[in-house]
């Protein structure tokens, strides 16, 4: 099932973790069920991945490895998974860490099942994940890489009743290591974070990333379960920023079930700029549970020792690093149209890097800097969004309509071809509409179910179906019953697998006519 990974099974790291099974792959490796031969228990391995095309520079990233896994290891927090052992299999050259062995499922596969949970879970999902995500904050330590994969819900006795446990701490960057470099602990060359759920601040690739950019991450995710629709989808920082700013201001239009405090939480924690954000998971969490500070209406007060916010020209955001997206986290690229009835959005400006003084020093990197009086939430909109025009919406359906009815125009054909097979008694007319009709009823389908399910999944179904039929009806006695029960199976095993197979929508059907 997992391909190179699974030539591992069978194996034995250190003469210690006998490997069974591969359990799960992510951006880092393969994750794998293991027996600790030592102490006699079921345990998950996760093997890394670091490429180097030296032996210096492999011994390096393999130190680092060592390093960030030992911090991580002394984390003991109920909300994060708990590390029990690391090192280096020299015999298979292989880097691995030893995990508890978790039962359940991650929050991405629980959104892909069933969507979005009660507001309830929902919250609390977030709340138990920001105090894992404290737990590494407090001694200094930044995830990077916060998204629904990277958070494990293991169930209780009730169906509502989640356990979170925050994974991967052991890819974060540990304050103070080697000044300001960022420890990335992934695949050689590959960006170190998910795209879909990122902060401004890793978009542009900053070098300097501080626990506010993981209350982005997480407030993102927090978006994402409360709304059911992802704050931006573009992997482009600039057009990110735009995406952001727009779902941040539209929170309240739509999730108006949720309190003001927690549109209030989230609103702040999704702040463009790191300083106007909670400084780190900690106060995230304390601000989930007994209700948001909201930001100030009053537009700030500029004095000489309080430079205004620098706006980004537009040219620049054009410029702005590209990042290609996770595999795990199927990231879609089109990007979300405004709202009707706006003519502006927040300014993509607010995404300008923040002041120095913002940051810790890397002499002190557990110092968050004071918190100063937050500027508005929304400043004014540096210049219009980009929006559609009436001709491209126009030509958007009309483009629709046409695949619609030529997708329809193919499925009568098909059928029409084998009714005069029928009729003429020529039995190559009707194996021959029949066969057509194999692919182009589920087409037919699929359009007028507006594309939600997997055609290729229909195809099969129909073609299965055809052959049950023509296999219990038979093909000596009257071709006209033959062809009404494979038009009749294809037909409904067409909509059954279409319709069980469907997806959510992307986001911009939210918004038909733009």
């Amino acid at each position: 099932m997992y391909g190179i990974a699974g030539l591992l099974t069978g194996r034995t790291l250190c003469g210690r973790y006998r490997i069974e099974a591969v359990v799960g792959r992510g951006g880092m490796g393969a994750v794998y069920r293991a027996l600790d031969e030592r102490l006699g228990r079921a345990v998950a391995v996760k093997v890394i991945g670091i490429v180097a095309h030296e032996p210096a520079e492999h011994a390096r990233l393999q130190a680092r490895f060592l390093r960030e896994a030992r911090a991580a290891a002394a984390l003991h927090h109920p909300n994060v998974v708990a590390i029990h052992d690391f090192g280096a299999d020299e015999e298979l050259g292989l880097d691995f860490l030893v995990m508890e062995l978790l039962h359940g499922e991650d929050l991405a596969m629980r959104l892909a099942r069933s969507g979005p949970p009660p507001t309830h879970v929902s919250l609390s999902i977030l709340r138990q994940a920001a105090r894992g995500l404290a737990a590494g904050h407090r001694v200094g330590m930044v995830h990077r890489d916060v998204k629904p994969g990277n958070l494990f819900l293991l169930e209780g006795d009730h169906a509502d009743d989640l356990h979170v446990r925050v994974l991967d701490f052991g890819i974060a960057q540990v304050a103070g290591d080697e000044g300001a470099t960022a420890a990335q602990l992934t695949e050689y060359g590959r960006a170190p974070f998910s795209p879909a759920y990122a902060s401004p601040e890793q978009m542009r690739g900053d070098d300097r990333i501080t626990p506010a950019s993981d209350v982005f991450s997480l407030g993102a995710v927090g978006y994402h379960l409360l709304t059911g629709l992802r704050p931006f989808t573009a992997t482009d920082a600039g057009r990110m920023a735009m995406e952001a700013a727009e779902s941040v201001r539209m929170l309240p239009e739509r999730a108006p079930h949720l309190p003001r405090a927690v549109v209030e939480t989230l609103q702040r924690a999704m702040a463009a700029n790191p300083a106007q954000r909670f400084r780190d998971a900690a106060e995230f969490a304390e601000a989930l549970s007994t209700g948001a500070t909201p930001l100030s209406s009053e537009p700030p007060v500029h004095t000489a020792t309080t430079p205004p916010p620098v706006r980004t020209p537009r040219a620049s955001l054009a410029a702005a690093v590209s990042v290609e997206p996770s595999p795990d986290d199927e990231t879609r690229m089109q990007m979300p149209p405004p709202a009707r009835g706006h003519a502006s959005i927040p300014a993509p400006a607010m995404y300008a890097p923040p002041p120095a003084h913002a940051y810790p020093s890397a002499a002190a990197p557990t110092a968050y800097p004071a918190a100063a009086a937050p500027p508005a939430a929304y400043p004014p909109a540096a210049y219009p969004p980009p929006r559609a025009g009436a001709m491209r919406r126009f030509a958007r359906g009309l483009w629709q309509f046409i695949i619609t009815c030529t997708a329809l125009a193919l499925f009568v054909g098909a059928w029409a071809l084998a009714s005069m097979g029928v009729t003429a008694e020529d039995t190559r007319w009707v194996y021959a509409g029949a066969a057509a009709a194999i692919l182009f009823t589920p087409l037919a389908v699929h359009r007028l179910n507006g594309g939600r399910g997997r055609l290729g999944l229909g195809v099969a179904a129909c073609m299965l179906a055809t052959g049950g039929a023509v296999y219990y009806v038979g093909t000596d006695g009257d071709p006209a019953i033959t062809l009404a029960a494979v038009f009749g199976v294809q037909v409904v095993a067409s909509f059954i697998t279409l319709r069980l197979t469907r997806r959510r929508l992307p986001l911009d059907a939210y918004h038909p006519g733009t």
